[in-house]
C-alpha cells in the first residue's frame, strides 16, 4: 500500500479516535434549553489515486451531522453533509400544527403530468388547516459540462369539500444560460398549469380521479419558438372486499412537455383497466392498455400473482408483454422468491427481458438474469449478500455479454469495538473476454468511548481494470479515520 501520508499526518490519523469529549457546562440553569438530539460525524483521511479518475487525491475532511427534536414548539429535523470543502447535502424542516417549512435539499413529486421525482435546492412552504397552499423556490439542476443550471417554482392548492379533492398546480422553469458556456445547447423555459379532483363515491367504495394540464414549452428560448398543448389523466376506481377494478384514460398531446418530468411520453392517448384479485394465499393483478404512444398504435397485457405462499415460501411472479404495431415487441417475465433458511431470510430472482425491433434488428436484444440474496445473523456475526448473473444477446449477430457481480457485507461486534468488512466485484465479459472488472473492498474498524462518543478506523480500496482500453485503469486507495458524537 503506497499511500503519501507524511508522519505527522499519519500520527494525527491514528490519534484522533481516541480523544474524548466532555459536555459543555450550562451556567445559566434558568435558560430552557431545546429538546434536541442527533449526531454529528467527523471523518478525515488521506486519498491516493493512480490512473484516469475523478477521484482528487490528497488529504480530505467530511462532517456529516443530523439533528431531531423540538424548538419553540415545532418539530424540527436537520441534515448537513459538508465533503471536501463542498457542500454535498443540506436540509432543515419545522412543522407546527397548521405549518411546515423546508429549505435545503427537497424532494417533490407532485404528479405524472407536472412534475415526479424533482430533486430541488431551495424552499418548500406549507400551510394546512381545512385547505392545503404550498409554494416551492429554488434550484432544480446544478450547472456542469452539458447542462445549464434550472431554476423553477410553482404554487398549489387543494381544497376539500365533503369527500372530495380539487386544486390547481402552477409550475414554471428557467434554465440559466449564463451558467455555462454552451454555445450548442438550448436554453428552455418551461410551464405548466393543472386542475385536479377527486371524488370518493358511495356504491361499492369507488372514487374518481383525473388532472387537466396545459404546457407552455420554449425549447430554446434565443428564438421565442413556444409549444403548447394538454394532457389529461382519469382513473375510475371501484373496490369491494378486497376486490379492487380500475379503468384509466390517458391523452398527452403531441407538444405537450414538461421540465418536471422530462421522460413523460407525449404524442399518447391510452384506454386501459387493471383487476385486483384476492385468491388462495395470493394476490393476483391483471392489466390491458391499448392506444398509442410517441404516434405509434400500442397494446400492453400485465400479470402478477403475489404473496403467494407454499412451503415457507413467498413467491412473486408476473408477465409483461408490450407490442407496438410495426415496430417492437417487448417481454417480460419475472419470478421472485423469499425463504427463511434457519438464521438466513434467502431471496433468489429470476428475470427474462426480450425485445424485438421490426425495423432496426441491430437494436433486438434478449437478457437472464438471475440472482440471490442472503440476510441474516450466523452467530455473532450479521451478514449481507447478494451474487448476481446477467447473459445478454444484442443485434443480428446475437453477440453474447455476460455479466457477474457480487457484494458481500458483515458485521462483527466485541466488546467496544464493532468491525464491518464490505466486498463488491463487477466483472463483464463479452464472447469469453473479459471487457471490464471492478473490484472495491473496505474495513472499518469502530471503538466506543462511551456511549456518546464513538471512534472509527477505516480502509478502503478501489480498483478498476478496462481490457479494452487499459487508459481508463484506475486505483484509488483510502484511509481515514473520525469520530462520531451522539447529543
Amino acid at each position: 500500500m503506497n499511500l503519501h501520508l507524511s508522519k505527522n499526518k499519519l500520527i494525527a490519523i491514528l490519534l484522533l479516535p481516541t480523544v474524548s469529549f466532555g459536555q459543555l457546562p450550562i451556567y445559566e440553569r434558568h435558560i430552557k434549553m431545546p429538546a434536541i438530539s442527533g449526531n454529528c460525524e467527523v471523518e478525515i483521511g488521506d486519498i491516493d489515486v493512480e490512473g484516469k479518475t475523478d477521484e482528487m487525491p490528497g488529504f480530505y475532511t467530511r462532517i456529516k451531522s443530523t439533528l431531531l427534536g423540538k424548538v419553540e414548539g415545532f418539530d424540527t429535523s436537520g441534515l448537513i453533509e459538508i465533503d471536501h470543502s463542498d457542500l454535498k447535502q443540506l436540509y432543515l424542516s419545522a412543522e407546527k400544527e397548521k405549518i411546515k417549512g423546508q429549505a435545503g435539499d427537497i424532494y417533490l413529486d407532485i404528479s405524472r403530468l407536472t412534475a415526479t421525482g424533482l430533486n430541488l435546492r431551495g424552499l418548500n412552504l406549507e400551510r394546512k388547516s381545512k385547505n392545503l397552499f404550498s409554494l416551492f423556490l429554488g434550484r432544480t439542476k446544478e450547472a456542469e459540462e452539458d447542462v445549464f443550471a434550472q431554476y423553477g417554482g410553482g404554487i398549489r392548492a387543494e381544497f376539500y369539500p365533503k369527500e372530495t379533492k380539487v386544486g390547481f398546480t402552477c409550475l414554471s422553469f428557467l434554465d440559466d444560460e449564463s451558467s455555462a458556456n454552451l454555445p450548442n445547447l438550448s436554453p428552455i423555459s418551461s410551464n405548466v398549469f393543472s386542475l385536479f379532483g377527486s371524488k370518493q363515491l358511495k356504491k361499492m367504495g369507488s372514487s374518481v380521479e383525473s388532472e387537466l394540464a396545459m404546457s407552455s414549452f420554449t425549447p430554446d428560448r434565443r428564438k421565442k419558438e413556444t409549444k403548447k398543448d394538454m394532457a389529461m389523466t382519469v382513473k375510475l376506481i371501484g373496490s369491494h372486499e378486497g376486490k379492487e377494478i380500475e379503468l384509466s384514460y390517458n391523452h398527452i398531446g403531441k407538444d405537450y412537455q414538461t421540465a418536471g418530468n422530462p421522460y413523460l411520453l407525449n404524442d399518447k392517448e391510452t384506454l386501459g383497466i387493471k383487476a385486483t384479485q384476492p385468491i388462495k394465499r395470493a394476490i393476483l393483478v391483471t392489466g390491458y392498455e391499448k392506444g398509442r404512444e410517441s404516434g405509434i398504435d400500442t397494446e400492453k397485457i400485465e400479470v402478477e400473482l403475489k404473496d403467494l405462499a407454499f412451503l415457507g415460501i413467498t413467491t412473486k411472479t408476473g408477465v409483461e408483454m408490450e407490442k407496438k404495431k410495426e415496430k417492437s415487441d417487448y417481454n417480460r417475465i419475472y419470478l421472485e422468491l423469499e425463504k427463511e433458511v434457519k438464521c438466513l431470510s434467502l431471496s433468489p430472482a429470476y428475470e427474462w427481458t426480450g425485445y424485438d425491433d421490426e425495423a432496426v434488428d441491430s437494436s433486438d436484444y434478449t437478457m437472464n438474469n438471475l440472482s440471490l440474496g442472503a440476510v441474516g445473523d450466523i452467530g455473532s456475526v450479521t451478514l449481507s449478500s447478494n451474487v448476481g448473473y446477467s447473459l445478454s444477446s444484442k443485434g443480428t449477430e446475437k453477440a453474447k455479454e455476460a455479466n457477474y457481480n457480487l457484494f458481500l457485507s458483515a458485521s462483527y461486534q466485541l466488546a467496544d469495538f464493532l468491525f464491518e468488512p464490505e466486498y463488491s466485484l463487477y466483472l463483464d465479459r463479452e464472447e469469453k473476454k473479459k471487457i471490464q472488472q471492478e473490484e472495491m473492498l473496505s474495513i472499518s474498524l469502530k471503538y466506543s468511548i462511551s456511549p456518546k462518543y464513538q471512534g472509527v478506523l477505516g480502509y478502503e480500496n478501489k480498483e478498476l481494470k478496462d481490457f479494452s482500453a487499459s487508459s481508463n485503469n484506475y486505483k484509488i486507495k483510502t484511509l481515514k479515520t473520525g469520530f462520531q458524537v451522539l447529543f
